[in-house]
């Protein structure tokens, strides 16, 4: 095969869409349940999909990634045959920072995951790594110098009340293509008692901070609130600013805030969010299950969701 690299989206006709990926600084690959080298993830675009969709799914498809940053890299044109299979085609190359993993897909080709400190000799599509190795390093040096702030998780005082409203707000779900409504928007009834004089005796939450600056926000409270299970149960919500979103916060945010719930005595939380939201995998795979399926006061249809804090 040969393999010729391009600036990114400088091709046409793409057929591929390939993910360089790391994962706590390591290599992360994927090994093939056919083969026995490892590689990158990637594979065909699907009808209908662009290269980015492409490369999102596969990277979730090929080593089970669900919070991650991901920007483009290249393009390569590839000329040849593997497997007495002609592999010609143009392709576009992300590379990804991974947060957070998930089990594999059960539908997946992929049969395990390792991560490597440096490449290993047994890769699956050697002309291509070798070709697009130089911009991986060029991005390497790059990603290093602008890693991102330390942050700290902390249960949170009454001097950070007043920013709860501005995490209400960041809170509310905005489909692919909508627009966020104004802010005031949180100060209808059904919304503001998330946060309406906040600090009882039955509330309780945790700040993601960064050189003192607030970036993320969960907390719970017992209230009248849609979707409420019981006096008992108290309701979660949680909140990072858009630009800290997908780094992990939020899972250190709910670990944490699971930990003070517990400690309190409570034994369940609970929450709702509307039914197309991506963060359903999210709450998922933190534990909660959904437990009814109701429309919320504007009439999206919502799941009611529910974690056992006894069963950890």
């Amino acid at each position: 095969m040969k393999c010729t690299s391009h600036p990114f989206n400088t091709l046409e006709n793409y057929k591929y869409a390939d993910v360089i990926t790391f994962y706590n600084g390591q290599w992360l690959l994927s090994k093939h349940k056919e083969r026995t080298s490892w590689e990158t993830q990637g594979g065909h675009i699907e009808q209908g999909e662009t290269p980015f969709e492409a490369a999102k799914r596969e990277l979730y498809e090929e080593s089970g990634a669900i919070e991650f940053d991901i920007e483009p890299l290249c393009d390569y044109s590839l000329v040849g045959m593997f497997n007495w299979k002609d592999v010609s085609g143009n392709s576009q190359v992300y590379i990804a920072t991974v947060y957070s993993l998930d089990a594999i897909p059960q539908q997946s080709e992929i049969e395990k995951i390792c991560l490597f400190d440096t490449l290993p000799e047994d890769l699956t599509y050697p002309e291509v790594t070798s070709e697009i190795m130089p911009l991986v390093l060029e991005w390497l040096v790059k990603n290093t110098e602008d890693e991102m702030p330390k942050y700290i998780v902390r249960e949170i005082t009454p001097a950070d009340y007043p920013k709860l409203d501005d995490f209400l707000c960041h809170a509310i779900f905005i489909p692919e293509g909508g627009e966020h409504p104004a802010y005031d928007v949180i100060f209808q009834s059904e919304i503001y008692v998330y946060v309406k004089d906040f600090g009882g005796k039955n509330d309780c939450g945790v700040v993601a901070e960064i050189k003192s600056q607030l970036v993320g926000a969960a907390w719970a409270r017992i209230i009248p609130a849609y979707g409420n299970i019981d006096d008992k149960t108290p309701k979660l919500a949680i909140s990072t600013l858009p630009e800290y979103r997908g780094k992990g916060i939020g899972t250190d945010l709910m670990s944490s805030l699971f930990v003070l719930l517990k400690e309190r005595g409570y034994v369940r939380t609970s929450l709702s969010v509307q039914q197309d939201n991506p963060a359903v995998r999210f709450y998922k795979r933190l534990g909660y299950v959904v437990t009814d399926e109701k429309k919320d006061h504007a009439g999206h249809d919502d799941f009611i969701m529910v974690k056992n804090l006894q069963s950890e």
